[in-house]
C-alpha cells in the first residue's frame, strides 16, 4: 500500500505473500485452479531470498512449487544458492 504522494506505506496484512509460508500458499492456489483431472501442472518459483524457497514442495505432499530456481544476480544468498534446483 502507498501514501497519497506514491511512496510505500506498508504492506497488505490480508496479502498472502506478507505471511510466513505465503509464498507456498500462492503455489498451492495456483496448483488448484490450473490442474484438471490427469492433466498435470508443472510450477517453477523463480526468486532470490529464503521465503522463495518456503514455496518450494519438499515433498510434502503440499503442492508447493515443483522446481525452484535461484537467483542471484543482486546478491548471491548461500541458502538460496544451495537449495534452489537451479541457480542463476
Amino acid at each position: 500500500r502507498f501514501h497519497a504522494d506514491g511512496s510505500f506505506r506498508d504492506f497488505d496484512p490480508q496479502a498472502w505473500t506478507s505471511t510466513a509460508g505465503g509464498k507456498k500458499r500462492v503455489m498451492e492456489h495456483l496448483r488448484a485452479l490450473h490442474s484438471s483431472g490427469a492433466d498435470a501442472v508443472i510450477i517453477v518459483m523463480i526468486g532470490d531470498g529464503a521465503t522463495d524457497l518456503e514455496a518450494r514442495d519438499v515433498n510434502d505432499g503440499k503442492g508447493g512449487a515443483d522446481l525452484m530456481v535461484g537467483y542471484g544476480g543482486n546478491v548471491v544468498r548461500e541458502k538460496v544458492e544451495r537449495g534452489a534446483d537451479w541457480f542463476v
